[in-house]
């Protein structure tokens, strides 16, 4: 389950802990029609993002866990509708992590 709220903020890009969870600030993504992007988030965690495959502004959004057998575990997709150029910040309540990212979106 994650919720999503859109902002207009600039902050670092690293990771900040406001109360119990982390918050990735992955800044710039640069996302291309349909293409997705594999992006680290710490130990073991990764998010896939793949920008519209049409004009409707929804982007597809995966985490990724690897658990210490080496088992990946992948989220159900999140579909977010964005803008480019404002930013999104994204909070999971599994795992107390959340991810913000201002989405760059161009054509192939």
């Amino acid at each position: 389950m994650a919720a999503f709220v859109i902002g207009c903020s600039k902050s670092p890009s690293q990771p900040a802990s406001t109360s119990s969870t982390t918050l990735w600030d992955l800044g710039v993504v640069s996302l291309a029609d349909g293409t997705p992007r594999y992006l680290t988030i710490g130990t073991d965690k990764s998010c896939i993002l793949t920008g519209p495959a049409s004009s409707n502004g929804m982007i597809v959004m995966v985490l990724q866990e690897t658990n210490a057998d080496k088992i990946v575990r992948a989220d159900n997709p999140i579909m977010l509708r964005v803008r480019s150029g404002h930013q999104v910040t994204v909070k999971f309540k599994l795992g107390d992590m959340g991810i913000r990212f201002t989405p760059e979106v161009n054509a192939k």
